[in-house]
């Protein structure tokens, strides 16, 4: 599976590092190149040639990140709704 991460801080450079462990090949972006070649040395491929290519990283980085928050305040709503629901059946059965 290939999976991409934005933000190569403490954390995201952990999670990238235990996945290309796993086996998974990982695309990563971070705001300073030095974080995203650190990771290229270890096998992980930088969106910095995107640069090149015209493409605006921020911009991406942005839309990706909104579109990730509105699907994980969904999921998080759903997972809420089926705890509620589930709570209610088991009130009712006693």
């Amino acid at each position: 599976m290939q999976i991409g991460m934005i933000g190569l801080g403490r954390m995201g450079a952990s999670m990238v590092r235990r996945l290309m462990r796993g086996g998974h090949a990982c695309v990563v972006y971070n705001r300073s190149r030095d974080a995203v070649q650190a990771l290229a040395k270890e096998g992980a491929a930088g969106l910095h040639r995107f640069t090149r290519a015209g493409i605006d990283l921020d911009a991406l980085a942005a839309e990706l990140q909104r579109e990730g928050a509105a699907a994980f305040v969904k999921s998080w709503e759903e997972l809420l709704a089926c705890i509620g629901k589930k709570s209610a059946t088991l009130r009712k059965a006693g």
